[in-house]
């Protein structure tokens, strides 16, 4: 595994260049001034990992992130943050601004070796193009067709997904205790993959992830997309409001933006939001059992919804529309 690492540390960063050598890392670049970093991406040097200390001074490793994310011959490599801090302050913003794990200095042999190893894991994945719900997805979904993907991005508070599995598995017992996780679910999320290009589809769930998370901002929230039409949500659970009414905000808030598909048919927009679980304690059974318990709630509120059936109306800033819901071609119309 080629591996980049970034810390303005001399002392540490020839720490870390032994400690990689003896777990079998040999294949590493050193940086010491995180303003020479973007150079390394000259189209001669790929990666497949970012090591980056978050508390540089002319640079922090955070502002660093964000740039590496933003820039097309960097932004798909996984970046671990690499850390003397504590707070969980820092750690949200490492991962809000794109890093997909963090570890603790000192260094734990045994713990850098654990992240390396989830990270080669994570490439060959990606590499193979196999797609798994509940542990791959993170901002990239695979199209209808299995060969393009999709691209979420420059979206306030939405994280891949494989850093959220392991911003919650981080979480101290304190930090969890303060924290819920709710799903969103889409429906009609097949009809919508049937009638969209890749192109249009993207779009859709740009938009869609753009509401959510604006929504669930006031809660400290971070947003990831699982797939098939399903959202996870991570929010501060002492402030959050009933699911009822968030899925109504969310409901509205979607079909506010009057969306069409291309051939210009509107398209109506509704979710249903599980009641808020509060993540597991076992750092084993934390993420999985958490995430599918929520996703779980959410299938289950939209069948139910799905049950009832019905007329709905949405005001819009362009006009009344009316749903016809519960049928597998959902459509509104001006009234």
């Amino acid at each position: 595994m080629r591996i980049l690492a970034v810390d303005d540390d001399p002392t540490m960063i020839e720490l870390l260049e032994v400690m990689l050598l003896d777990l079998g890392y040999t294949d590493v670049t050193l940086v010491s001034d995180g303003h020479r970093v973007m150079k390394q991406f000259d189209g001669t040097s790929e990666f497949d990992c970012i090591l980056l200390d978050i508390n540089m001074p002319k640079i922090t490793g955070i502002e660093l992130c964000r740039l590496i994310r933003s820039d097309a011959r960097s932004s798909d490599i996984p970046v671990v943050m690499m850390t003397a801090l504590r707070d969980q302050k820092s750690a949200d913003a490492a991962f809000r601004a794109g890093a997909i794990d963090y570890v603790n200095k000192p260094f734990d042999m045994i713990e850098l070796e654990m992240r390396l190893r989830s990270i080669a894991q994570l490439n060959e994945k990606r590499h193979n193009k196999r797609v798994n719900k509940v542990e791959y997805p993170p901002l990239n979904l695979k199209s209808k067709n299995g060969l393009e993907k999709i691209k979420l991005d420059e979206i306030d508070d939405l994280i891949d997904y494989t850093a959220l599995c392991n911003y919650l598995t981080h979480l101290s017992l304190a930090g969890l205790e303060s924290r819920q996780v709710v799903a969103v679910k889409l429906m009609q999320f097949g009809y919508i993959l049937e009638r969209t290009s890749p192109q249009e589809l993207s779009f859709l769930l740009s938009e869609i992830a753009g509401v959510i998370a604006s929504e669930f901002h006031k809660y400290d929230c971070m947003v990831a997309y699982c797939g098939d039409g399903a959202f996870l949500v991570v929010t501060d659970k002492s402030r959050l409001e009933a699911s009822v009414q968030l899925e109504e905000s969310v409901s509205n808030a979607l079909n506010e933006k009057a969306l069409e598909f291309d051939d210009g048919l509107g398209v109506f927009l509704d979710v249903a939001i599980s009641n808020p679980i509060r993540p597991n304690t076992s750092k084993k059974q934390r993420v999985r059992k958490t995430f599918d318990r929520a996703i779980g709630r959410a299938e289950l509120r939209l069948g139910r919804k799905a049950n009832m059936g019905g007329a709905r109306t949405y005001a819009t800033s362009r006009g009344l529309r009316l749903v016809v819901a519960g049928s597998a071609d959902d459509t509104f119309r001006l009234c």
